[in-house]
């Protein structure tokens, strides 16, 4: 394994499978799937220091399961590269705070890398409305993400804004079910803006309320909300209902 490392003529892939092998002897294309692995090989010296402040541990496959590793980990001592890798159970408290379960830390990092259109495609898998979101969001998940333990959080909403602004995309096209479909934020033209409100009210003490401890940001909220709904009740005209 170090001669197949150190050869010229030999690029390994680690932490891969072989999804598909078409052509003929002589003249292959394989379809690889290269898993991540969350450590940068080229600046990691195998130092081992990482370990020892990993508080999560996991069985050990090398060992069959019969003692633990931490969730950083080389497979073993003479592994090729000599290099760490990061097993990921579960998900990051960004994505577990977000009502959509859209998967923030996925897309940022294909922002990073400079990939908009992919980033866009995986945030709209999720949540088809990422622009709007981007703007009228109250972004629950900056207040879990643990980049907030060391400076500030990552502006999670204004990078969701960025993607969906920076390209175009078509929407994909489907033949009606005759479904009827109804939106509640901003829905002026679809019932009366008062009925709005009230819904938007009920979503809002679902996600927040019900999920999240009471915290000061969280009573300003409400009382904007509810100060919104006497101004519609009491001061704007009725909407007529468009059919």
């Amino acid at each position: 394994m170090m001669d197949v490392g150190r050869h010229p003529n030999i690029t390994l892939l680690t932490l891969s499978e072989v999804k598909e092998l078409t052509g003929e002897p002589g003249n292959f294309t394989a379809r690889v799937l290269q898993h991540a692995r969350y450590v940068e090989v080229d600046k990691c010296t195998a130092c081992d220091d990482c370990t020892a402040v990993c508080p999560v541990e996991t069985d050990n496959e090398f060992e069959l399961g019969l003692s633990k590793r931490k969730a950083i980990f080389k497979a073993f001592p003479q592994a090729v590269p000599s290099a760490f890798s990061i097993s990921r159970i579960g998900h990051p408290p960004c994505r577990v705070a977000c009502p959509a379960g859209v998967n923030a830390q996925g897309y940022i990092a294909l922002i990073r890398a400079g990939k908009y259109k992919e980033a866009l495609e995986l945030e709209r898998s999720a949540n088809p409305f990422a622009s709007v979101c981007g703007r009228v969001c109250n972004h629950p998940c900056e207040s879990e993400c643990v980049r907030g333990d060391v400076d500030e959080p990552i502006a999670i909403a204004s990078l969701k804004r960025f993607c969906a602004d920076f390209g175009s995309y078509p929407l994909e096209q489907k033949e009606p079910t005759g479904e009827k479909v109804g939106s509640f934020h901003g829905a002026y033209h679809s019932f009366d803006y008062r009925e709005s409100l009230w819904m938007r009210t009920l979503i809002t003490l679902h996600h927040s309320v019900l999920r999240s401890k009471p915290t000061r940001e969280l009573v300003k909220i409400l009382v904007w909300i509810v100060c919104e709904m006497i101004f519609a009740l009491f001061l704007l005209p009725p909407v007529p209902t468009m059919k």
